[in-house]
């Protein structure tokens, strides 16, 4: 569980310091472990995943000048996906079950934001240890 905490760590603070833009989505589900390749036409980015784990990277729009974007992870064999945004302070769950990719939720392709335009977590947050929220993203 450190371990990929300390992961997503890692991966915000090197993809949040990396400016050059990407496809809007992205991910290797078809192929968990594998490289997933990032390219700008000018940059490629190549994100190194353990075996059996599958990551998406997705960002608003490709501008050349993004300023967000949401990852998330999953391993074949888990129970959970993971994911956080550029403007998001935790690191969100979201319940899986066998067989299940990246296309079967609902990862946010844009910021989401309440009516003052201020960043909003993707779901209420629940206290920790308490029942997974089914069919949502919850802490």
């Amino acid at each position: 569980m450190k371990l990929r905490l300390y992961f997503f760590v890692a991966l915000s603070v090197f993809l949040l310091t990396s400016s050059t833009s990407f496809a809007t989505q992205k991910d290797n589900s078809t192929d968990p472990g594998s490289r997933l390749e990032l390219d700008s036409g000018a940059t490629t980015l190549q994100l190194g995943f353990s075996p059996s784990v599958a990551g998406l990277y997705s960002i608003e729009a490709v501008t050349g000048d993004e300023q967000w974007y949401a990852i998330s992870t999953y391993h074949q064999g888990g129970t959970l996906f993971y994911g956080t945004a550029s403007d998001q302070t935790s690191i969100f769950k979201f319940s899986r079950e066998n067989n299940q990719s990246f296309s079967d939720i609902s990862v946010p392709e844009a910021p989401v934001l309440d009516a003052n335009g201020n960043p909003e977590p993707w779901v209420t947050p629940v206290k920790e240890g308490a029942d997974p929220i089914e069919d949502d993203w919850y802490i």
